[in-house]
């Protein structure tokens, strides 16, 4: 069965935006992730070993944005999103940012 978990307000500063002065100093923006996939194994279990590791795709999502300079949130919010889908168990991310 697919089941979904949400990381909520990921907080990460960025260099994002069109206009000189926001590609000055990074800014913060504010992401949420929902994450859709199989979690059957890992209910009955209880193992970390049977489901995705959240910390894992947190710390690659501030990784990649802490260390990327967008123009749009459009393209800030598409990119996080094939981050998070390199994990093949993941069938399906809905990302939400906002500055």
């Amino acid at each position: 069965m697919i089941y979904k978990v949400s990381i909520e307000d990921l907080r990460v500063k960025t260099v994002i935006g069109i206009n000189p002065n926001e590609r000055i100093e990074k800014q913060e923006v504010s992401i949420n992730v929902d994450i859709w996939s199989d979690l059957s194994k890992s209910v009955i279990t209880d193992s970390i070993n049977d489901t995705i590791d959240y910390k894992v795709i947190k710390k690659e999502i501030i990784s990649y944005v802490e260390n990327s300079s967008f123009n749009l949130l459009e393209t800030l919010t598409y990119k996080i999103g094939k981050v998070v889908l390199q994990d093949h168990r993941i069938r399906k991310v809905r990302v939400r940012v906002s500055k």
